[in-house]
Order: structure tokens, then C-alpha cells, then sequence
């Protein structure tokens, strides 16, 4: 924390001399043309119009109240090109609406990312992905991919280690992969997937994946394989379809039960390998044990309803909820404009037992508006999502 106290100092006091606005894209140019650290805290995006080539080690901070918006408009096809085996991490930024890419990572180059957000890359028309790993190695931990289209959260053709993440809402029209892509090596452990279409949000295609104490719910399909996937520890459950083997499939300790579509595990002349060398593929209703011992027990929420919504006469509300669970009490309340292309707002961390009533004062709300709501579920340190409510509808006043 000092040196991170330090970095800002040293940072606010050459701007003040030079008296340059940070949060422009001709300060990021200038500063990543220079490489080392650069820590900004930026009340709104930093909107670009040219993709940023990262040449040297780079280290972008977010250090505001809010993190750090490099937003590509819409217009930019890739927001960052990482190249000549430098090294770009993030931490606390959000990588927003390109055309493409929000990181294009090239061979032998290198991406870490933590606490981050990246979000509509690609689009009806133009192949995307929040990250492509092209050939490089690409960490990320604890952070959020959703609303990439027509592509892959993650396009993995190198190394990829995914940690504590949550994907969702991604969507891949060619079938599979919404989520993460895989034509290298992959290791995933404690994300969750939900509501990716079309297809499966996991698709190990040619490459060599391991995926541990994860969640898979909500799909058309959970995994499509068609190389060799280990699958630990981890539920693949409510999709249309559990596993579309075509590859080796080694799994163990997992629960796969998806028993409203097609099944759970289909092979398509691939190899099924499940506990103590069990070859015959489970079917529709069967359940792979799973143990007590799993660090990532999912649990649902239950009974989410909106009990009030007022105004002080300003744009900030006053949102009250309730919701019961159970085994898990720490919560995430999320408000989401219909518009998803709008970030959404997160209301609050909440704290407590099973049976929950919560209010909290939500800024920059728009009157006579609709907004979905939901709560989710997460571990206590905060950082993996365990289940998540439905989502419901709430409608600030009227206006006037």
C-alpha cells in the first residue's frame, strides 16, 4: 500500500507541474511510450481512437474510488496490442467496447490480469475477443468478462491461467467457446460461467485444459472437447447439455446433471474417462460424487424480491430488497440498466445471515426508468461467485 501511495504522489505532483490532464488519451500515449507504471484515477473513461502498442513493460493501476476506464468508443478494433515480448498487467482497469480486441497479446509476450473488467468486444460483424493470446502467456485473476461477441471472452493460443473469474452474458455465433477458446494450454480454477450463448461457454479444441472447482450453469451446452480436458472438483450443471466429448474427458469428483436438455455427458466418438477408470458415460439424472471437501461449494439465492424504491429529490434512490440463502452470507447487489452497453451498477457488499433486508443509496439512477436487479452469492473473501438469483425488474418513479 505505500508503494502504491507513493506511485500516486510521485504521479499528481508531475502533472501538477506540467499541468496535463492524466485521464486523456494523449497522457496514456505519451506515458506508455515511456513504459514502467502508470496509475491513474480518472472520475470517467479515458476514451481512445487509435489501438495502444505496448512495447515495454508496462504496469497500468487503477486508483480511483472507481477503476480505470480505457474505453475504445466502439471504434478502435484493438485497444491494446502487446508486442516484442514486453509485459502489460492490469489491475483495477476495465477494457471496453473495441471493434475486435481489447488485448491482442502477440508470441512471447505477456498479459497479467487482476480485479479488472472486460466487456463488447467484437460485435455483429467483426470477430472479437476481450483477450487474444497469440501465442503469448496470459494470467488473470478475479476479474469479470462479459458482453463479448461474435468470439471469445478468451482466445487462448498459448498459456492461459484463469483464476477466481467470472464469465457471463458472452456470445460466440459460431457455436463454441463463448467463454474461453482454447487451442493451447489452459488451466482454470474457482470461476464461474453462466448465460453464455451459443454453444458452450468452455470449448477445448485443440489444445490441453485442466479446469478445477468451477461452476458451469445456464449454457446451451456447459463444455464442448474435442482434445484433452481434466475436469476436477466442479459442477456442470442446468445446461442444455453437461460435456460434447469429441477428445478425452478425465473426470472426477464433479457433478455433471443437466437432466432439462439433452444430458449430461455425450461422447461423439471421443473418450470418456470418469473415477477409477470408469469408461460408460453418465446419462441424463446421474451425478458424479462430489465431496464435502470442495473450497468452492455453490449455493443458491433464494426468494429475491424489491420491497421499496424512493427518491430524494436528486438522481440518488434509495433501493430496498430482500432474499434468503443459505450456508452463504456474503452478498453482492447488482443493478443493471436495460442497456447493457451501459456499465452496470453495483450497489453494495452486504454482510450477514441467511434471511436478508437490505437498502442502499444508488447515485446516478434515471427516473421512470427500468432496471434489472439481482444478488449474487460469494465466498468471504469476495472474490468467487457462488449462485445468483434471478433477476428482477425495478422501476424507479416517474419523472417530474
Amino acid at each position: 500500500m505505500k508503494m502504491l501511495a507513493g506511485i500516486f504522489f510521485i504521479l499528481l505532483s508531475s502533472v501538477s507541474q506540467a499541468q496535463e490532464n492524466p485521464c486523456t488519451e494523449t497522457y496514456l500515449d505519451n506515458a506508455i511510450r515511456r513504459g514502467g507504471t502508470i496509475a491513474l484515477a480518472c472520475p470517467y473513461p479515458v476514451e481512445i481512437t487509435s489501438p495502444k502498442t505496448i512495447t515495454k513493460d508496462t504496469f497500468m493501476i487503477g486508483m480511483g474510488l472507481r477503476p480505470l476506464i480505457i474505453d475504445g468508443t466502439n471504434e478502435v478494433n484493438n485497444i491494446f496490442y502487446v508486442t516484442n515480448g514486453a509485459q502489460l498487467s492490469l489491475h483495477q482497469v476495465n477494457v471496453v467496447d473495441s471493434t475486435n480486441f481489447g488485448v491482442l497479446l502477440d508470441e512471447g509476450s505477456t498479459l497479467n490480469v487482476t480485479d479488472s473488467l472486460f466487456s463488447r468486444h467484437g460485435s455483429e460483424k467483426n470477430n472479437g475477443a476481450g483477450i487474444w493470446n497469440d501465442g503469448g502467456t496470459v494470467s488473470v485473476s478475479g476479474s469479470v468478462f462479459e458482453f463479448n461477441e461474435n468470439g471469445a471472452a478468451i482466445i487462448n493460443e498459448g498459456t492461459l491461467e484463469v483464476t477466481n473469474s467470472v464469465f457471463r452474458d458472452n456470445r460466440n455465433k459460431d457455436e463454441q467457446g463463448a467463454a474461453i477458446q482454447n487451442h493451447g494450454t489452459a488451466l482454470i480454477v474457482g470461476s464461474t460461467f453462466y448465460d453464455n450463448t451459443v454453444g458452450a461457454p468452455v470449448a477445448n479444441l485443440d489444445g490441453a485444459m485442466t479446469l478445477i472447482d468451477s461452476w458451469i450453469y445456464g449454457n446451451d451446452t456447459g463444455i464442448f472437447n474435442q482434445a484433452e480436458l481434466h475436469l476436477g472438483h466442479s459442477r456442470v450443471v442446468d445446461n442444455r447439455l453437461g460435456i460434447q466429448n469429441k477428445g478425452t474427458v478425465y473426470l472426477s469428483l464433479t457433478e455433471v446433471n443437466n437432466c432439462a436438455g439433452d444430458g449430461a455427458v455425450v461422447d461423439r466418438g471421443g473418450n470418456y474417462q470418469g473415477m477409477a477408470g470408469e469408461t460408460t458415460e453418465p446419462t441424463c439424472g446421474d451425478t458424479i460424487p462430489v465431496t464435502t471437501e470442495i473450497p468452492y461449494e455453490l449455493h443458491l439465492v433464494t426468494a429475491f424480491s424489491a420491497a421499496d424504491i424512493t427518491s430524494d429529490g436528486t438522481d440518488t434512490y434509495s433501493v430496498s430488497l430482500y432474499w434468503s440463502s443459505y450456508e452463504v452470507d456474503t452478498f453482492r447487489v447488482v443493478l443493471e440498466p436495460l442497456n447493457r452497453h451501459e456499465d452496470p451498477i453495483i450497489t453494495m457488499i452486504v454482510k450477514g445471515g441467511t434471511d436478508i433486508y437490505a437498502s442502499a443509496l444508488v447515485p446516478g439512477l434515471a427516473c421512470g426508468t427500468e432496471y434489472t436487479a439481482y444478488v449474487e452469492g460469494l465466498s468471504p473473501d469476495e472474490r468467487v461467485v457462488r449462485g445468483r438469483s434471478y433477476k428482477i425488474s425495478v422501476l424507479t418513479p416517474g419523472c417530474g
